[in-house]
């Protein structure tokens, strides 16, 4: 029986990196592409197609409003979201994880990395840097002192 194919949805305003995106993944064959968006009220329809895993530019996360990532939740509470963008600071990043991301990735390692994340974060893990990790683990860390 071949593998069930992960469902993705591409949610950035900006064309390239969607579309960077979308060659990194059509050549796999355990992922496919369901649709791409251009805004936050775009990705927010496109939930109802039911995506395993939305791909969410960073700006929309923040530019929509800090409400963007709850309400996507909400909309399909099964889908799992990872943060793309061409570079952020570590606080806007966790803030993001911190309203209902489930990764992020850096343009730079798109290629390197995207198909798998896609299959991490789709089986239920988590796809962030090492070095973001240490400052997701120390802020746990002042949170539970």
């Amino acid at each position: 029986m071949p593998p069930r194919s992960i469902t993705v949805v591409i949610a950035d305003r900006d064309r390239r990196r969607s579309n960077a995106c979308l060659r990194v993944l059509r050549p796999e064959k355990d992922i496919r592409v369901l649709g791409q968006a251009r805004s936050g009220l775009e990705a927010l329809a496109a939930t109802s197609l039911k995506p395993q895993v939305l791909l969410l530019d960073l700006s929309l996360s923040c530019g929509s409003g800090s409400e963007l990532l709850p309400a996507l939740r909400r909309s399909n509470p099964g889908m799992r979201i990872i943060l793309v963008a061409g570079s952020a600071s570590k606080p806007r990043i966790l803030a993001a994880l911190s309203r209902g991301a489930n990764g992020y990735l850096e343009m730079k390692h798109l290629r390197a990395f995207l198909a798998k994340a896609v299959r991490l974060v789709g089986a239920g893990q988590a796809w962030i840097s090492r070095g973001l990790m240490a400052e997701v683990v120390n802020r746990l860390a002042r949170q539970a002192a």
